[in-house]
């Protein structure tokens, strides 16, 4: 963590070796999203935005004589920013980071280094000297960019550093990198998560690098760390910013990390003077889409919107934040069923909406099937029959 150093402590390793499987421990996956693999373009220079302003662009980058693993192309990065983006919207509820995007996705752009890997810590222990050098060199100095980098390349001092001297808005994670005070390499914790929606260390590490980027945490927040760095806090071995020092020994609980502990030190905190997370520039609001909800016939439905839930028995509008899922049970009548959802659900079974725009759905009752009658029945109001 830190300017130079995010390693790994023997005791944030024991918390992951507890759940990772022998996939996730090396540090490789298949890089599907859902069921396909996903594999696009390589492209090896910044590609037209497609917002203007602050935002985050991320990297690919490879030493000279390292080995290319197409990250950037494979699909790997791509689900590794889906992850980041995940987490940190389920922290803040309402608010996500401007990633750089071409096309609707992700822009990601490939570099190889002119330096080996060898010579990217020649003079310092850590490669982002090196990085941020060749990357300038390379046109990669937009004063508005965050750049985010995967390193394949090695590391004997850390796991990932941010503020290169030549590029201070870089930060990277070194995917080949184990540290000599470690006990295993990064890429054991494990480096790479799963799905959609579990992040791994080197995500859950290159976000830490970005805030530090852009300015997190200040000196000002009421348990900044006393690490030497001063750009840590250390009120919880959790927090995505946290910091070991000599009141607060532990190792880094990464697995479990959560934005700003307790919200008293750099998001929403709202202290006077300090700077808080939530008004920086590389986040913006996460945009909300109408639901309109309509029920025909005898029942109603409820709308499960997070952690609530409505109930609607003729025209309902809600409002659901971009992405979320939106659960919608039908509840019948006596002697009335769902006859069809028509709309953006179909069928008769439970309707799920991600919302992604305004959405519409009508839930459709109609009257049970009167069964036949048995043999001396007689059909009543209270339990009615048809003969045949």
């Amino acid at each position: 963590m830190g300017r130079v150093r995010v390693s790994l402590t023997v005791a944030s390793l024991c918390i992951i070796a507890l759940v990772a499987t022998t996939a996730q421990a090396s540090g490789r996956t298949t890089h599907q999203l859902g069921s396909q693999v996903v594999t696009r373009d390589r492209t090896t220079h910044d590609m037209p935005d497609e917002i203007s302003g602050p935002q985050v662009h991320f990297l690919y980058v490879v030493p000279a004589d390292g080995t290319d693993r197409g990250l950037d192309a494979n699909g790997g990065m791509e689900q590794s920013i889906t992850r980041i983006e995940h987490w940190f919207e389920a922290q803040t509820g309402d608010q996500a980071l401007r990633i750089d995007t071409y096309k609707g996705t992700p822009d990601i752009t490939f570099m190889r280094l002119p330096h080996s890997d060898a010579q990217a810590t020649k003079t310092n222990p850590w490669p982002l000297w090196v990085m941020g050098e060749d990357l300038v060199a390379a046109g990669f100095n937009n004063p508005a960019k965050v750049y985010a980098a995967f390193y394949d390349g090695h590391s004997m001092w850390a796991c990932g550093g941010a503020k290169s001297p030549a590029l201070p808005k870089l930060g990277a994670m070194y995917l080949l990198a184990w540290p000599t005070k470690d006990a295993r390499p990064c890429s054991d914790a494990p480096g790479f998560g799963t799905g959609t929606d579990r992040p791994g260390y080197f995500e859950i590490g290159v976000l830490h690098e970005v805030l530090h980027v852009i300015g997190f945490t200040p000196r000002c927040a009421p348990h900044a760390s006393a690490d030497g760095y001063g750009d840590h806090v250390h009120d919880s071995p959790t927090d995505l910013m946290y910091g070991p020092d000599a009141k607060s020994p532990a190792g880094w609980n990464w697995f479990h990390a959560v934005l700003d502990y307790n919200h008293d030190d750099y998001y929403r905190a709202h202290i006077p003077g300090c700077p808080d997370l939530s008004e920086s520039p590389y986040l913006e609001q996460i945009p909300s889409f109408h639901l309109t909800v309509t029920v025909r016939g005898h029942g109603s439905v409820d709308a499960f919107l997070g952690t609530s839930v409505e109930a609607c028995r003729m025209v309902c509008n809600f409002t659901a934040l971009r992405g979320s899922t939106v659960t919608l049970l039908a509840n019948p009548a006596a002697r009335y069923r769902l006859a069809a959802w028509i709309g953006a659900c179909s069928g008769r079974g439970d309707c799920q909406l991600t919302m992604n725009g305004a959405t519409s759905v009508t839930a459709i009752f109609s009257a049970k099937p009167k069964p036949r009658c048995r043999k001396g029945q007689k059909s009543t109001k209270k339990h009615p029959c048809v003969r045949k």
